[in-house]
């Protein structure tokens, strides 16, 4: 910032590269211009990634078109789950690249006819440890790891598909799911099952990035020095972990799960620190519950 004439100011923002020039009668109307002299950050509201957006409505459409066959309630929900988990799969190097997307393409007709039970046979096929599978099934079948976590484990009615719904689910598999966190998972599928939440996604959705501007400041950035300042001590290492256990959030505003995701992936990041860390010191084993009241 300086002086021109005693009668211009000029202030000239480096974060965001832009210069602001105004005459001194009009100070009182610039004047939060200069909140960063008080110690105020300025806080940029990032929009929904748009690759987000599109994944509800895609998914959503998804949803629809099932739930108008006859579909519905928690056989819907759980088959839904277990796409979503599919694509995110696919594309984040948890599963074969494209493995999905390629399984449907080729082994499921156009009209959709046969994808509801092909869909099924790999769900039990993915529930199953790779040496008790049976040794004629279909080689692309074979190419998928073993998924315990019992998300695979409850057999569901066979939905039916047509041509339509099957271009649809392609369509969703052509995202870039690795693009999408994980965080939002619980929001973006909620917005998928719900045909209000997913019309005003766009409009009234809170980002990961703008949930960590509240919860950095108001905790987080302590934890994260908290255990940079303990990790070379084996005991108040073992405090700290034990600390973690105690902690309870709770939430007013009730933003749905997005919040308590964020809490718990940071939460879990600590977490794995710490017995990364402590390697050398003890055995760190023992799994806290994490509370957070929404």
């Amino acid at each position: 910032m300086r002086y021109l004439d005693f009668e211009i100011f000029r202030l000239y923002d480096l974060e965001e590269d832009i210069s602001t020039e105004f005459h001194i009668n009009e100070l009182y109307k610039n004047i939060s211009l200069f909140s960063f002299i008080a110690g105020y950050t300025k806080h940029k509201i990032i929009e929904e990634d748009p690759v987000n957006i599109k994944a509800a409505q895609l998914m959503g459409k998804l949803h629809d078109e099932l739930k108008d066959t006859g579909y519905d309630g928690h056989a819907l929900e759980l088959f839904l789950v277990r796409i979503l988990f599919l694509q995110f799969a696919e594309d984040s190097n948890i599963f074969e690249k494209g493995i999905f997307t390629q399984f449907i393409e080729d082994r499921t007709s156009k009209d959709g006819s046969d994808l509801g039970a092909k869909l099924t046979e790999l769900y039990q096929v993915l529930n199953t440890k790779e040496d008790k599978r049976l040794k004629t099934r279909d080689e692309s079948l074979s190419n998928f790891p073993y998924t315990n976590g019992k998300l695979f484990e409850e057999f569901l009615p066979i939905p039916a598909f047509d041509a339509k719904m099957r271009e649809i689910l392609l369509e969703c598999c052509y995202i870039d799911w690795s693009k999408i966190s994980p965080a939002i998972f619980g929001s973006l599928f909620q917005s998928i099952m719900n045909k209000t939440l997913r019309r005003n996604l766009g409009a009234h959705y809170t980002s990961e990035a703008n949930i960590l501007k509240l919860i950095k400041p108001l905790f987080l950035d302590d934890l994260y020095l908290k255990f940079e300042k303990v990790k070379k001590n084996k005991n108040k290492l073992q405090e700290f972990n034990k600390e973690l256990s105690t902690l309870n959030f709770f939430d007013p505003a009730f933003i749905l799960s997005l919040l308590k995701n964020t809490i718990y992936s940071n939460y879990k990041n600590i977490l794995y620190s710490i017995k990364s860390t402590s390697l050398v010191y003890f055995n760190c084993t023992k799994v806290y519950k994490f509370n957070c009241t929404l």
